[in-house]
């Protein structure tokens, strides 16, 4: 049938031309291609600018990678925009193309970059375009469900800029060490207390997430920052794009807050927004002072972003290259990332007790005032499970494996009860899963949240050919499970197969975790082995075919498995 005979689309066409313009690039007359914007005009520009001979049209400074981020918002409505101008401008189109089989989602990509949440379109002086967290609202695994078939898709998290409030503050309880007096407690305890309310008004956040801390140290407010760290808030709290209060004086260049932080037990390593660390905002805005500061408190100048940038990449001086060269391990300042987060609310979740020892567990829930939920919630912290030093890899442990929850077994509790106080779980911790007996994946994975690292998954992107449903020992795993885990694990989900050689620029990431062979791949296809097992299979640097159980593998032992 010829669509263009039957609708004429003179709005649509009008529409789509205003667009065009805005996102047609000034030098090359073609639609910006792998758009970066200016970060002090904000004018969009093509990579057909060279940062060696070009400059910015709009306020003649020169272009480089330091002073532009990437507009992957912006790309995004570039390629919808090309999709919808090919559909509109072909003349016949096949009936059979625009028909979805049935059970079958229609052949469209549904992702989001977990990354951003506003974009700018911009034309004379270009101006912004945000897209609101409101459309939004906080990330969670959200699935979308079309004839029957279920596609789980990841949703933004915010950004730093614009960012809605993921909630308000729950109820929160204050950890402090003590010392039993009993002889056969002679491990350390923990006492709950509530947090006073001066403490509770410095944790409070703004729609960006942002706690008091934060916005102290963006202003640059030495005096009040000096005031909230001796009151007891976190220097570690992150806001909804990702930044620490670090980030933040490090961007800015103010050293005495930066001094001020670190003292207080601020980590150097964490990666914010675009899996950007103190130290790469140190390195690309050249301040040298701060860069020291860190590189004594061992922030690591080889920690690569989301675009396998280092700080040592982004050094804008011979001077900054110097000082980056100094980072010595042996030579920083020796300190224990135990107990830096000061505030923290325990909710325990009982797996598969027997009848003794789930009243044991409501006895210790009742006797120190804690939180019990009967069912798996991301905000748990403690997972409880029969006693064993070992446990089935069932959907909910491998959850709070990804999560870095505590996944104790029950002797803890005797241990609790028989003390008056909560010990410290770290004895009764698993060492892994039946399978993995000694991965000590439970371990490792809350110790990489304690730091606050990405979860395992980081920078990956997962598609699945053929896979319906797979069951390991006793535990079935539907597709839909599948999904929900690699969400956990800070992964995405795609619904269209990726093309090896047209990957979207957004998704031409570095996972965070991986070393050797899967160091640059950012696309999984993962099959199932039998009459759906594909017949093409890649081994590309940037995509690789893989079975379904590397995947649960690689989820119970906490580590990106070598192929």
């Amino acid at each position: 049938m010829d669509i263009a005979s039957v609708f004429k689309f003179e709005k649509s066409n009008e529409a789509l031309s205003n667009l065009e313009k805005l996102l047609t690039c000034k030098k090359c007359n073609e639609f910006c291609k792998n758009p970066r914007r200016h970060s002090d005009c904000g004018y969009l520009l093509c990579s057909c600018y060279s940062a060696k001979t070009d400059s910015c049209p709009d306020c003649g400074q020169r272009y480089s990678q330091s002073n532009t981020t990437p507009a992957y918002q912006v790309n995004t409505i570039i390629e919808a925009a090309k999709t919808i101008k090919h559909l509109i401008c072909q003349k016949t189109v096949e009936a059979t193309e625009n028909k979805v089989s049935d059970g079958e989602t229609e052949n469209k990509m549904v992702t989001f970059d977990k990354r951003c949440t506003e974009a700018s379109v911009e034309a004379q002086g270009i101006k912004d375009y945000r897209v609101s967290s409101d459309d939004f609202k906080k990330p969670e695994n959200k699935a979308i469900q079309n004839k029957n078939k279920e596609v789980t898709v990841g949703f933004p998290s915010g950004s730093r800029k614009g960012a809605k409030s993921a909630g308000k503050q729950s109820k929160t309880n204050l950890i402090k060490e003590v010392v039993s007096n009993d002889s056969k407690c002679i491990r350390k305890c923990v006492e709950l207390t509530q947090i006073p309310a001066n403490i509770k008004a410095i944790m409070k956040r703004n729609s960006k997430g942002e706690t008091k801390l934060h916005t102290a140290c963006v202003k640059g407010d030495t005096k009040k920052v000096e005031e909230f760290l001796s009151a007891g808030a976190d220097p570690c709290t992150k806001d909804n794009a990702g930044w620490t209060p670090l980030h933040e004086a490090v961007s800015k260049g103010f050293t005495e807050i930066v001094k001020l932080l670190l003292g207080a037990g601020a980590l150097v390593n964490v990666p914010g927004y675009y899996n950007n660390t103190p130290l790469h905002d140190a390195a690309l805005n050249n301040h040298l002072e701060a860069a020291r500061l860190l590189i004594e408190y061992g922030a690591n100048p080889l920690l690569q972003n989301i675009e396998g940038y280092t700080p040592q990449a982004m050094a804008q001086t011979k001077d900054m290259e110097h000082i980056l060269k100094e980072y010595n391990p042996t030579k920083m300042v020796q300190r224990s990332i135990k107990n830096l987060h000061q505030w923290q609310e325990i909710i325990l979740y009982g797996f598969n007790l027997p009848e003794k020892e789930m009243k044991n567990l409501k006895n210790v829930s009742e006797q120190f005032h804690i939180k019990q939920v009967s069912s798996y919630k991301s905000d748990v912290t403690h997972i409880v499970v029969p006693s064993n030093k070992t446990c089935t890899p069932a959907v909910d442990i491998l959850h709070g494996i990804l999560r870095g929850k505590w996944i104790v077994d029950s002797t803890w509790l005797l241990s609790c009860l028989h003390c008056s106080a909560l010990v410290d779980p770290s004895e009764q911790e698993l060492t892994g899963t039946a399978r993995f007996q000694n991965s000590f994946a439970p371990k490792r994975s809350r110790e990489n949240m304690e730091k606050m690292q990405p979860s395992i998954f980081n920078g990956c992107h997962f598609y699945f050919s053929g896979v319906d449903k797979i069951t390991i020992g006793e535990i079935k795993f539907t597709k839909a499970h599948l999904s929900s885990l690699i969400l956990s694990g800070d992964g995405l989900v795609l619904t269209r197969e990726p093309n090896p050689e047209a990957i979207p620029a957004h998704e031409r990431t570095i996972p965070y975790h991986a070393k050797g062979s899967l160091s640059k791949c950012s696309h999984y296809i993962i099959y199932q082995h039998g009459r759906h097992e594909p017949q093409l299979k890649y081994n590309m640097t940037h995509v690789k075919s893989l079975p379904v159980t590397w995947l649960l593998d690689c989820i119970e032992t906490f580590t990106l498995i070598e192929p």
